[in-house]
């Protein structure tokens, strides 16, 4: 068809009228509201269907969607054979093809090892069965293990370029398009065909890494080794790295693997980077990845990139700023799923009047009034309250999602939510899955009895933040995933790339803590409504009060976003701020731009050329680049500690990490590193402890010395305050490590911290279930944030400058200094342990199931693990746990 007709056709009046009404009827059979919905002349729709025809064959994105979404309309709300065969029609040339799975009237689906997989149960005419059929052809995607999938054009084309040619690809596309669907897919068909396969796998978020691993896992076995931490091996007569790698790691944990490169040089053979948006942050992270992506580009430019996020505009611009390489654009706005958006507010005049705005394509398509039997007027002034409400009367047969900007108000949310489900319903209704009393058991052992997850738990309805113990979070992802909770209450942790769809997505607040959400974030956040897998449509709730319009602007806003890296977003601030931030001195209380000038720094001291080339790389003039490099001249050029040791920790400033230097050089290493003598495994109080020489103390009073002289430096104990809100004195973290690494759970950590508080600091309630969920929160807190992020980040630095002056045999004696980090990260002394969760499984697990291997396994303790059906001594949720992650024999094993 000619773009004229197609224009024509998108802009008819009955076209643009049906259209709004089936969007509308819809908006009704998602908030159970069908007796309020609009009647559509019967030769209106005829007609409607006739122009959506021709919409779908236009080659405009935009086009081909609003003709998807009309097909997936008509689908749903008529349940008509013939208008079922138009709406397949429709989505198979606007090549929405995934949707076969839901026609079940039209197709059978035999086993998809069979080359007739799907079989039509109606025909449409010689011409039509011609052109689905090809279409069909032409949309299969071949996959591991001999299935087949029908993918999306999109999901096609991503297929054909990953397949059929080696080039960098950089990659957008809604939340709901299936990128890393079909990105796993081919990373695990390539494992399957080749001899030797290397590939490194980036995410965000830890939480990311446990969901990817046991993807893979689940699929490749043992096949190929699959690690989620790198470890160095001590056995020199084992190799490091098997034919078959799979790497997942967070940016953090990339820089282990890059630190291995630099002596030992490795080769991956693929790369890929999710989530890429986040180099633009102008945190620590944001340049931590800035300079891991140079590193990748400097070490391995042979590899094969891949990068990916949701709505980047032009990201293969994007690509080039980072690996200054050429990479083939997939762009996409189109999304298989229809998100169905509505701004809820108050009536001016009417109290029990709700009025919902409905929006498409950035307009707004309808407006419509819903009488409610309470005062929402009243109770939006509260809209937590307003919130539960809202939830209860349009979410109650459906499965939600309840986003909040803060984790406290995610927990308050979600207890007032479960009570005001409780009180509806009588107690024999609420019947929970197995798997969620199951849960509750599980988080009765790993976390507290009290924890106040467990009574959302008990109607189905949980909350969801970033310090939730991993093996508590993954749980709740499955069993929210698998359909068996109602309501899950979530922070920011789902524009983080968290797998958590859901059919309705409620908003209440347009922030991050207190931050406004930009059209990209929210428009992640957005995405979460509806995934292909399990639906065609996603509704997005938003909440306003009188005052408010955001939701009208977030929805009339396009969500794709040209990404800036930080580091190009410094580079255009004035020079002369830029110069001043340089010229800061380092313990001035607020500096400006601080991670910008300590990124700067690195750049510089890896040379001077390095950072001119790179400066004129982002484009910046002459004499700019000339004043950057005098000024960091200046403050660097005195610097004694080599430049390839402060390449191993770019997120510190390499003025204080020279400090640290110096001094170890200048003292020598006998104060910095743990000495095992007779003293060692002792308990001794603050007293005794100060009574000994640092050689002679035991290991609390070693690593106590040894903090309070990086603290002298590097000011950690502020940084715990300031940066993540934890005021804990040295020794106080001390305690909380030795307690971390010598395998104490959850579970007694917190009681340990409730009882000195409660019974020596009388500072508590033990029988106040608010403040025995307040230090609950406190103590996941230090453990995730303080002992395994940020002591970890400066015992690393110590570690690294160590080894630079240890010879052989002290790198033996002193081993214990040199794998402290890695050993404070994961959570344990014990190797073992260290493997299991290098290998995929929560620290919490590998734990428990330590002492259950028998001695003569623990060589292997994977291959044990892998021939047993389930492990006795072990709870039945541990059992499922092990099973579902793919590490005990599988049923079709048995």
């Amino acid at each position: 068809m000619s773009n004229k007709t197609i224009n024509s056709a998108i802009k008819h009046p009955v076209f643009i009228k049906v259209l709004s009404s089936l969007i509308t009827n819809r908006f009704y059979s998602e908030v159970n509201l069908q007796r309020n919905k609009e009647g559509i002349d019967e030769e209106e729709i005829e007609h409607a269907i006739w122009l959506a025809t021709i919409i779908a064959t236009s080659n405009n994105e935009d086009d081909k969607y609003i003709s998807s979404v009309f097909g997936i309309l008509l689908f749903l709300e008529y349940d008509d054979i013939d208008y079922n065969k138009v709406a397949f029609i429709i989505l198979s040339r606007s090549g929405n093809l995934i949707s076969s799975k839901f026609f079940t009237k039209l197709i059978s689906f035999e086993s998809a090892k069979d080359s007739n997989f799907l079989q039509f149960n109606e025909r449409f005419g010689t011409t039509l069965d011609y052109e689905i059929g090809a279409k069909l052809s032409i949309n299969e995607i071949d996959v591991v293990g001999g299935d087949s999938i029908i993918g999306s054009d999109y999901q096609k084309k991503l297929w054909d370029s990953l397949i059929n040619t080696n080039e960098n690809i950089a990659i957008s596309a809604p939340t709901s398009a299936g990128k890393s669907f079909i990105i796993q897919n081919y990373i695990l068909d390539t494992f399957t065909k080749v001899e030797s396969f290397f590939a490194v796998y980036i995410v965000p978020t830890r939480a990311l890494i446990a969901q990817v691993s046991q993807d893979f896992k689940n699929v490749l076995g043992d096949d190929v080794s699959i690690n989620t931490a790198y470890i160095d091996n001590d056995d020199k007569e084992i190799t490091q790295f098997r034919s078959k790698e799979l790497y997942i790691l967070t940016p953090e944990r990339t820089l282990k693997l890059i630190q291995e490169s630099y002596n030992n040089p490795i080769n991956p053979d693929l790369i890929f980077i999710d989530e890429v948006q986040n180099i633009e942050n102008e945190d620590s992270r944001g340049f931590l990845f800035e300079f891991l992506l140079n590193e990748i580009e400097n070490l391995w430019p042979q590899s094969r990139k891949i990068i990916a996020g949701p709505f980047l505009d032009k990201p293969h611009i994007l690509f080039k700023l980072i690996f200054s390489e050429e990479s083939k654009n997939l762009q996409t706005i189109f999304s298989p799923v229809f998100q169905l958006k509505a701004c809820l507010r108050p009536d001016e005049i009417k109290n029990k009047l709700i009025i919902v705005k409905l929006f498409f394509q950035g307009m707004l398509i309808n407006e419509l009034e819903i009488d409610v039997d309470f005062n929402f007027k009243k109770l939006i002034s509260n809209k937590k309250k307003a919130l539960v409400k809202i939830v209860m009367l349009f979410g109650r047969e459906s499965k939600n999602i309840i986003y909040f900007p803060r984790p406290d108000w995610a927990e308050g949310f979600s207890i007032d939510l479960a009570a005001a489900i409780s009180k509806q319903l009588n107690d024999d209704k609420i019947k929970n899955d197995e798997d969620i009393n199951d849960l509750i058991d599980l988080i009765k052992e790993e976390v507290h009895p009290e924890y106040f997850l467990i009574d959302g738990l008990k109607t189905k309805t949980a909350f969801h933040h970033g310090k939730l113990p991993e093996i508590i979070r993954g749980e709740l992802e499955h069993l929210f995933s698998s359909g068996k909770l109602d309501n899950i209450v979530c922070t920011s942790t789902l524009m983080e790339g968290i797998n958590l769809p859901a059919e309705k997505v409620f908003i209440a607040h347009a922030k991050k803590d207190n931050i406004k959400l930009n059209p990209f974030e929210l428009g992640n956040i957005v995405g979460r409504a509806g995934r292909i897998k399990d639906s065609l449509i996603g509704t997005v709730l938003c909440l306003e009060n009188e005052e408010e319009k955001w939701a009208e602007e977030q929805f009339s806003n396009n969500p794709e976003m040209e990404i800036v890296p930080a580091i190009n977003k410094l580079l255009n601030h004035p020079i002369d701020e830029i110069i001043e931030a340089i010229r800061q001195p380092l313990d001035d209380n607020v500096r400006n731009l601080d991670y910008a000038t300590c990124f700067l720094k690195h750049k510089y001291l890896q040379g001077e050329e390095v950072l001119e080339n790179y400066l004129k790389k982002k484009n910046l003039n002459e004499e700019s680049i000339i004043a950057i490099l005098d000024s960091l001249s200046t403050r660097l050029d005195k610097l004694k500690i080599p430049s390839e040791l402060l390449r191993l920790n770019p997120s510190i400033d390499p003025e204080l990490q020279n400090e640290l230097y110096i001094k170890i050089k200048k003292k020598g290493v006998k104060k910095w590193v743990f000495h095992d003598n007779e003293n060692f495994n002792r308990r001794w109080g603050k007293i005794e402890r100060h009574k000994r020489s640092h050689s002679e103390n035991n290991f609390f009073g070693q690593l106590e010395n040894i903090l309070f002289k990086l603290d002298e430096i590097f000011d950690f104990n502020a940084e715990a305050y300031f940066k993540h809100n934890i005021s804990r004195t040295v020794p106080h973290m001390v305690y909380y490590a030795i307690q971390w690494l010598d395998n104490k759970s959850m579970k007694e950590l917190i009681n340990q911290e409730i009882n000195f508080y409660a019974n020596i600091r009388k500072l508590i309630d033990k029988n106040d279930r608010g403040d025995i969920n307040k230090k609950i929160n406190e103590v996941i807190k230090v453990y995730s944030s303080i002992i395994s992020f940020v002591l970890v980040k400066y015992l690393k630095l110590l570690a690294d400058i160590l080894e630079t002056f240890l010879d052989d045999e002290e790198k033996e004696k002193y081993k214990l200094s040199l794998s402290i980090p890695t050993m404070l990260e994961l959570g344990t002394y014990n190797a073992v342990v260290l493997l299991l969760i290098s290998k995929g499984l929560s620290r919490s697990v590998a734990i428990k199931i330590y002492p259950l291997i028998p001695e003569e396994e623990q060589e292997e303790p994977l291959e044990w693990l892998s021939k047993q059906k389930s492990i006795n001594k072990l709870g039945k949720i541990y059992n499922k746990y092990l099973k579902r992650k793919g590490f005990l024999l599988q049923d079709d094993e048995l």
